[in-house]
């Protein structure tokens, strides 16, 4: 996100240029230079680089590079943190140099860096601030979400209002079916007929005690399952199984 201010310097003569920037901006204030001489375009096929010099209204000197040379001919400079955080006028040249190491100077340009009305940090925390314009950006964005959103229903169903007559209309409907269902069920219409007797399991005895134990016919034989100790077990000359707990 980036505002470019696009500046025609003349190499020949001396146009008086001044920008005028909002204190307060970062990182985003780019300068877009086209050069001329005396009125016609520049020729910067043999320009190596482009430097920027600046005197800032606290005395400071700045120097920066600019971006390669663009196929336009143009540069780009995003003026720096330094000029941005001190307002008032600051006095600008920039110079052009050659492949040979020839140098060619701009006339003096300006920036004038224009006081914020009040500056945030002055009355809330950076983290307050940070987190007041991430909540700026999610409101625009869920904005724009919903605008999106309303548009779209719309186009399929006319209006918001129609919609909600539809989602109205099937939940009645809905409602009605729901309740004729409990009702059928009531009724037993859904019971079937009671199936075949399974089949019968083989003859046993279970029974729990200190662990599980189990006993089991097979043939002639009687079969005793257990888990954990040994159970009491015995069957006396009658016949008669007796289990002592």
């Amino acid at each position: 996100m980036n505002v470019i201010h696009k500046i025609a310097l003349d190499l020949a003569q001396n146009n008086y240029i001044e920008i005028e920037v909002a204190k307060g901006s970062e990182n985003t204030i780019v300068l877009q230079f086209f050069f001329l001489e005396s009125g016609k375009k520049y020729d910067m096929s043999e320009v190596g680089a482009v430097s920027f010099k600046a005197i800032t209204p606290d005395q400071s000197i700045v120097f920066n590079d600019t971006s390669k040379v663009q196929e336009n001919g143009s540069v780009l400079y995003a003026i720096s943190e330094r000029i941005m955080e001190t307002p008032g006028r600051t006095t600008c040249t920039l110079q052009l140099i050659g492949s040979k190491g020839e140098v060619v100077s701009s006339f003096e340009f300006y920036i004038r860096v224009k006081a914020q009305l009040f500056d945030e940090n002055d009355y809330i925390s950076e983290d307050d601030l940070q987190g007041f314009r991430a909540y700026m950006i999610r409101a625009e964005n869920a904005a724009e979400a919903c605008e999106a959103l309303k548009q779209l229903l719309n186009v399929t169903y006319g209006g918001i209002e129609d919609l909600i007559g539809d989602l109205s209309d099937q939940k009645l409907e809905y409602e009605e079916f729901l309740e004729d269902l409990k009702e059928r069920i009531a009724n037993g219409e859904f019971n079937g007929p009671r199936g075949e007797p399974g089949k019968d399991g083989a003859d046993a005895i279970v029974t729990e005690g200190t662990g599980i134990m189990a006993f089991q016919i097979i043939g002639a034989d009687l079969y005793c399952y257990y888990f954990g100790d040994q159970p009491n077990v015995i069957i006396n000359t009658d016949g008669d199984l007796i289990a002592t707990m």
